[in-house]
């Protein structure tokens, strides 16, 4: 899929923990792999913290693609800097 858009952050997963987060605010014109992108769903604010948190949800299987993300449903990482 050819994605034109603004990347916010950059991360990996690590034993089920994200690891490596860092903030980019970048420009983003090409291809991905929708099975292996993941996007912020399912979001609500924990009451004790104030903190957003979200669901990371598999781009294909979000728009009812049948794909294989290879890796299980995780938090999605919530922003040092927000």
């Amino acid at each position: 899929m050819h994605v034109k858009g603004l990347t916010v952050a950059t991360f990996y997963i690590e034993d089920q923990i994200v690891a490596n987060y860092t903030d980019t605010e970048m420009d983003f014109d090409g291809l991905i792999d929708i099975a292996y992108v993941h996007v912020r769903t399912g979001g609500y604010v924990e009451a004790s913290t104030g903190k957003s948190i979200w669901d990371a949800t598999c781009l294909g299987i979000y728009l009812g693609y049948d794909c294989d993300p290879c890796i299980d449903p995780f938090d999605y990482p919530h922003s040092p800097s927000h």
